[in-house]
């Protein structure tokens, strides 16, 4: 398999059990995964025997996180494929709202270890645009009575007044449990932004990045590259035809690599503003160690 940047980190495998989530919250391009995956004639909901087979041809080093672009919980199958998965011995994570899920969901849950278990929440402001009717504020209230493992409540925050749903509000002010706030991405340019442009990348060669151990499995077995892939524009393999391995070792993997070299070639990274954090963190590292040797006394001509 070639070189990965960040290598220290752990492969792992977001699983999109169904296509066109219901939700429709207003940072998510829905309808960029939705018309890929029709012009592809991709499958809208991942059948049991499909989630099986994939792993078949998957190493138990890489870790399924049940996420991708969907609320997974939208797949009747969710709960038993995570079963399954754990009985595999897969290391296991997720990132759900809640919706469709149930208590019942929760009990079948509760055994797992989960590395992470996220949970976004609605805020006051409809952007994430979950429905708070009975059967979720129960579930809610049954995740803050008896936690997952490694349960995490997250609210998108995208403008100063953005709180949580005044519905829950009460309900986590009584449990006293934090709740961490944070921003979205444009989403590789897939949703409408306040930014002054969508190819901050435009122009530069990149390094590869830490999200091409991060793929996508789509319901009919397809891999997408990572999260930000919501048009399908990097598709590296079929995990129901080849091993994972291949996936990396592949003509689209190849031309990605390829790419990332000649700025004059179409990538779907040149449209992703994570590249931008990670790029300010560097140069930010590479200030601070300037800083440190003049203090020492032996400055370097830079």
């Amino acid at each position: 398999m070639p070189a990965f940047r960040n290598t220290n980190n752990p492969a792992s495998l977001q699983i999109t059990t169904h296509i066109g989530c219901r939700n429709l919250c207003s940072y998510c391009p829905q309808q960029s995964i939705v018309d890929a995956c029709k012009e592809r004639a991709v499958t809208h909901m991942m059948s049991f025997g499909t989630f099986t087979a994939c792993l078949n041809h998957l190493p138990r080093k890489v870790q399924l996180v049940f996420s991708g672009f969907s609320e997974p919980w939208f797949n009747p199958e969710c709960s038993r494929m995570l079963w399954y998965a754990s009985q595999q011995d897969y290391t296991l994570g997720a990132e759900t709202t809640l919706s469709s899920m149930t208590v019942q969901d929760i009990e079948q849950l509760k055994h797992i270890h989960f590395t992470r278990f996220v949970v976004h929440l609605p805020d006051n402001q409809q952007r994430t645009r979950i429905e708070v009717n009975e059967t979720y504020i129960e579930t809610v209230q049954r995740l803050l009575d008896k936690p997952l493992r490694n349960l995490i409540w997250k609210v998108h925050r995208i403008a100063a007044g953005d709180t949580l749903h005044a519905d829950l509000a009460p309900m986590f002010e009584k449990s006293g449990v934090p709740i961490h706030f944070t921003g979205t991405s444009h989403r590789a340019g897939r949703i409408n932004s306040e930014r002054e442009t969508l190819l901050p990348n435009a122009g530069k060669n990149l390094l590869p990045c830490a999200e091409f151990r991060n793929n996508v499995l789509l319901p009919n077995g397809d891999v997408a590259l990572c999260s930000m892939d919501w048009s399908l524009q990097h598709t590296l393999g079929n995990l129901l035809a080849q091993r994972y391995e291949s996936l990396f070792e592949g003509e689209t993997f190849q031309s990605i690599q390829k790419s990332l070299r000649d700025a004059s070639l179409p990538l779907l990274c040149r449209a992703c503003d994570k590249d931008i954090v990670r790029r300010n963190r560097l140069q930010q590292a590479q200030k601070n160690w300037k800083e440190k040797r003049k203090q020492r006394g032996n400055p370097l001509d830079f």
